[in-house]
């Protein structure tokens, strides 16, 4: 008898939040194989706009060596990994992420990453987060939009002066 086995592509099941505004967060994604999540090799996230990795802020993470990264400005280059949980943290000119209050685990048919992100004030506005999920196979979940995010823009301070007497007299 033969049988033929047929890889199933992952999914890009969710994030938490979903929504909200703030310049920190722990997010939450999670993704999912047919296979289990051991068949999961890597998600990324991205914080933009569209689906581009070019001034967003793009992560990264590699189950396989248990390692997160960020992108780059030009979304094309990966800085250096550093585990979930550790005090490691990696930044480019729209946000940093962060070691201390990340995790990674994985149960059944799901993996589940928590990042902890800051955003720079200066990546203002409303930003869409897209995830996707790429098995030990090669397959993807193609990217998908999980949510909305609003980065704050920077505070604006006003200086006002005033001169005593307010009228001249003598």
């Amino acid at each position: 008898t033969f049988h033929a086995w047929v890889e199933t592509a992952p999914t890009a099941d969710s994030v938490s939040p979903s929504s909200g505004s703030g310049l920190s967060q722990q997010f939450t994604w999670k993704a999912s194989s047919p296979s289990g999540y051991s068949n999961l090799s890597e998600m990324f996230a991205l914080f933009n706009t569209s689906v581009s990795g070019l001034n967003a802020c793009y992560i990264r993470y590699n189950r396989t060596s248990n390692l997160l990264y960020l992108a780059d400005n030009a979304g094309s280059n990966w800085g250096s990994g550093f585990l979930p949980g550790s005090s490691g943290s990696t930044s480019n000119s729209y946000c940093s992420i962060n070691g201390s209050g990340s995790s990674v685990s994985g149960s059944g048919a799901q993996l589940t990453l928590t990042v902890s992100v800051t955003f720079q004030a200066s990546f203002s506005g409303a930003k869409n987060d897209y995830l996707i999920a790429y098995n030990n196979e090669g397959l993807n979940s193609t990217w998908q939009q999980m949510g909305t995010w609003t980065v704050p823009a920077p505070q604006q301070y006003y200086l006002t002066t005033a001169v005593s007497p307010a009228a001249g007299g003598t």
